[in-house]
């Protein structure tokens, strides 16, 4: 009989291999990533810039820039071009992020003749119709008054400034004057700089003809060329060398006298991804607050019921990392919780972690990561991650290898090596 009221025992999980990837070049020099993945005939491809926050010379500069792409061409105003793709069944989007930007297309591959070219024109030849800029401008500023009223959008700006500065990309904050500050000019010079196609990286994923695919691209964004070796910027290059200051610590609070609750936000700064504790240390942030059965959750959430929820990040970028830990909760809760933040730090740190503990987050992970790979679209993500973090896509096998290493002693050194329970910086927005 089966006994309900008995956890089922958890298996071991088997090692699963990235697939290969191959890896053709264009005329012009794009390099083109192809797997092919799935069953189903659609295609999900991406086009790679360095064109994210961190290559901008003023701020908002490159999110706008994304999103005005998608405002019409050339040819279609962005009506028409919504009419077109609709007709096709087809997706394409823009979007920017601290180190790169990406034009993505989702196509089914029995119609890549056809929208293969309308992605080639949004990157190509993107209108930027001042109208449009002005709309977006005024959307904008709406959102940044709806936001600003909110706790924790107050506590994720204050606390990134506070750990890394306001030079640093991943401590800058636009602020209203620098979104009136933003001018055509500024987005057109930065798209024919950054989104220049033989600065792009391409990767297409799913299930299609490889060489009909790679005669479009070569076609479409294959011949144009840079007119001189300065236009080549590399997404690997060294623009994000910043000086920052110390990250601030201590307790930083920012009063919101109407708000019902209190928004927290702990930690202190990390490492960028190519540390090579990156995945190491992942397992420790799981075993402390990084899934719904964390220390902290139990803690905080089940035993104190302080808060609905609470979590920990453990966030690698390509230049440095954080470390964070945010809930929301009741004005009266918010000194208990910090004390029971640092707490279950130090629990982690001086007494380790049973095996079972330990095994159990194992397969979490193991098993989170087992389904972040069964669609094309997490595989793009995946290979877009590896190009921007300059690692190879053998590397990512490695997780499962590391992952399977740990014990529970190296948990606990881990632990003590890069937790500071003495250095956090406290951010808190609410009512006192």
């Amino acid at each position: 009989m089966l006994d309900r009221t008995l956890t089922p025992a958890a298996a071991p999980l088997e090692k699963i291999l990235f697939p290969k990837v191959r890896v053709a070049h264009l005329a012009n020099g794009i390099p083109v990533y192809l797997l092919q993945f799935g069953t189903q005939e659609i295609v999900e491809l991406n086009a790679l810039f360095p064109a994210g926050k961190s290559f901008e010379a003023a701020p908002s500069v490159s999110g706008f820039t994304a999103k005005m792409m998608q405002e019409g061409t050339r040819s279609h105003n962005s009506l028409e071009f919504a009419r077109v793709l609709d007709r096709f069944g087809a997706f394409i989007h823009v979007e920017s992020g601290y180190e790169s930007a990406t034009v993505g297309l989702t196509s089914l591959a029995k119609h890549l003749q056809s929208t293969v070219p309308l992605w080639a024109e949004m990157i190509q030849e993107p209108a930027f119709p001042a109208d449009e800029l002005e709309k977006m401008r005024d959307r904008t500023l709406q959102h940044m008054d709806v936001e600003e009223q909110k706790t924790a959008y107050i506590a994720r700006k204050e606390y990134n400034r506070l750990l890394f500065g306001t030079q640093h990309p991943y401590g800058a904050h636009s602020g209203k004057d620098d979104i009136r500050a933003i001018t055509l000019e500024q987005l057109k010079e930065f798209h024919a700089s950054h989104f220049h196609v033989a600065n792009a990286s391409v990767i297409a994923t799913g299930r299609f003809n490889e060489a009909q695919l790679l005669a479009l691209l070569e076609a479409t964004i294959g011949r144009q060329k840079l007119d001189s070796p300065d236009q080549k910027i590399l997404l690997s290059g060294s623009h994000g060398r910043w000086d920052m200051p110390t990250a601030a610590t201590g307790l930083h609070y920012f009063e919101k006298p109407d708000s019902m609750q209190a928004t927290i936000r702990v930690g202190h700064r990390a490492f960028p991804r190519s540390h090579p504790d990156h995945y190491p240390m992942q397992v420790v942030n799981t075993v402390y607050g990084g899934y719904f059965g964390s220390r902290l959750m139990k803690n905080i959430r089940e035993e104190k019921g302080y808060t609905y929820g609470v979590g920990s990040a453990w966030l690698t970028m390509k230049y440095d990392g954080l470390f964070v830990v945010q809930t929301d909760v009741g004005n009266q809760y918010i000194h208990s919780t910090l004390e029971e933040i640092r707490k279950e730090m130090l629990l982690l740190i001086d007494k380790g972690l049973p095996l079972s503990e330990l095994d159990l987050v194992r397969n979490y992970m193991l098993g989170k990561s087992a389904t972040g790979r069964e669609t094309p679209s997490q595989l793009l993500g995946l290979i877009q991650n590896a190009l921007i973090n300059d690692f190879s896509f053998e590397e990512i096998d490695r997780k499962h290898d590391i992952i399977m290493a740990l014990t529970t002693d190296d948990i606990q050194r881990l632990a003590a090596k890069y937790l500071q329970p003495s250095q956090l910086l406290e951010v808190v927005c609410g009512k006192m």
